[in-house]
């Protein structure tokens, strides 16, 4: 549903900010179980903490994806589908689609890939040993990723704002007379 004016592009981004928030907060035990594991000698215990690391990992970029999801819905009105579609939607994330910019940046569109392929691996490959250094070194990527992503959406949401604010009184975007085009950005209907 394309935002009919600025109030309801404001609403959105609140409750995103909300969503990330509340993803972030579910992964910060990822680092706290990842030093555990540095203290911990009996194995089966060891194997427990990098099950629940994975694990942390798998909700991180469920609730990342589900997060772009509404994204795409809101401001390009197209989820990819097929096979592919996880991987495609975050290809479309990093791109620009219609009049919007590139919402993630391609750092952030690697990172998330990569947690991406991890979760596929945790969903379809049962009963696999994890190998624990990796896991580690996931949940620091998922933590890179979540501050990468926080900081892409808040320069998406500050283009979008500024593109409101451009003194044309359209509430679309763009420059003033003379200027360039405005940038829809979703906020006034299909395209």
């Amino acid at each position: 549903m394309p935002f009919k004016n600025a109030d309801g592009l404001k609403s959105f981004f609140s409750l995103q900010n909300i969503e990330l928030e509340n993803i972030k907060k579910d992964a910060e035990a990822i680092p706290k179980k990842s030093k555990m594991l540095s203290r911990v000698t009996d194995p089966d215990l060891v194997s427990c903490i990098e099950d629940s690391i994975a694990f942390k990992i798998h909700g991180a970029y469920t609730g990342i994806e589900n997060f772009l999801e509404n994204v795409a819905k809101e401001f390009d009105q197209y989820i990819p589908d097929g096979k592919n579609w996880h991987a495609q939607l975050l290809t479309q994330m990093a791109s620009p689609v219609g009049d919007r910019g590139a919402i993630l940046s391609e750092g952030t569109r690697l990172l998330l890939n990569e947690l991406r392929s991890f979760r596929h691996f945790i969903r379809n490959d049962y009963g696999a040993v994890l190998d624990g250094e990796r896991v580690v070194e996931l949940g620091a990527v998922a933590i890179n990723a979540l501050n990468l992503l926080s900081l892409d959406l808040s320069r998406f949401e500050q283009e979008c704002f500024s593109d409101e604010n451009d003194g044309d009184g359209d509430g679309a975007g763009g420059g003033a007379a003379g200027g360039p085009p405005p940038r829809n950005r979703g906020m006034s209907g299909p395209k």
